[in-house]
């Protein structure tokens, strides 16, 4: 049997399988191979992996660009400003933030519409002061805020004639004033049920998509783990002596059969969450 070689340090760490030397470095084919599969795979975990895998290659960051893209495309899917903010906090350097900030304040500015409250045109127009649709909120308040006012202007009544009054006569009349109920109370009332029912949907959005993005990375952590995993037992097949340093420094090479009890652990460790086939 061909001889194989590898320090006992590294066996120590097979066997143990908490921690696992780096992968052997890839030939230019083997880098672009590896980014088709990523691209091609339009799978953010796969892309991260990938960009984890080749950084500072000059690869990694095409894969940023595909990655940030899929990202705003879920965020666009979900179609909650919170969604959108969550990318444009989690990646301000991204090739996509200004796409996000525009998709973020379109739709920030269609849910001030639905609304139509002077406290959510407020909002909006201090949350995005930059924003392309500032001016059309600051109409719409405008007219809202004109609407509110003329609707609640005092109007003067007089009193029944019936009744005696305690003027003298030929005083002129006083005239009461009462404030009519405003018309907008009861649509504020709803505006106001819709915020509270469109805050407890926000929040439980972002419940969901914090056990989603948990169980997206521990699936991620797992990949990469199964993959150093495969690649260590690559490795030990290609056909190179194993060694240990004693007490003193010196080489103790390991006996085949030592290597591949060791070979065998790692796959009995690894084999149901990696699916791992011994041989």
């Amino acid at each position: 049997m061909t001889k194989r070689i590898l320090s006992w340090g590294f066996l120590l760490l097979f066997m143990s399988g908490d921690q696992l030397m780096a992968a052997v470095p890839k030939s230019y084919d083997d880098k672009k191979q590896a980014y088709q599969h990523a691209i091609d795979s339009n799978d953010v975990d796969v892309l991260n992996e990938f960009i984890e895998e080749y950084k500072q290659t000059g690869w990694d960051k095409s894969a940023l660009w595909h990655r940030d893209k899929l990202l705003v495309e879920d965020a666009k899917k979900n179609g909650s400003v919170g969604a959108i903010n969550t990318f444009l906090d989690t990646h301000p350097d991204s090739a996509w933030y200004n796409h996000a900030v525009h998709f973020r304040d379109k739709s920030a500015y269609r849910q001030a519409k639905l609304i139509n409250t002077l406290q959510v045109y407020d909002d909006f127009l201090l949350k995005y002061p930059n924003s392309q649709w500032h001016e059309k909120v600051e109409k719409r308040r405008a007219r809202l805020l004109n609407s509110t006012n003329n609707t609640s202007k005092k109007i003067p009544y007089q009193k029944n004639s019936a009744k005696k009054s305690h003027y003298a006569e030929g005083d002129p009349e006083r005239l009461s004033v009462i404030e009519l109920d405003k018309p907008e109370s009861a649509e504020v009332r709803r505006n106001q049920a819709a915020l509270a029912i469109y805050d407890d949907i926000r929040q439980q959005q972002n419940k969901e998509k914090q056990a989603k993005q948990k169980k997206k990375e521990k699936r991620l952590a797992l990949k990469r783990y199964c993959h150093k995993v495969k690649d260590q037992l690559r490795r030990m097949d290609e056909g190179r002596r194993w060694y240990r340093l004693n007490d003193e420094g010196e080489r103790t090479f390991l006996s085949d059969t030592q290597i591949d009890e060791a070979r065998q652990k790692l796959i009995d460790k690894n084999d149901k969450k990696c699916e791992l086939k011994a041989g």
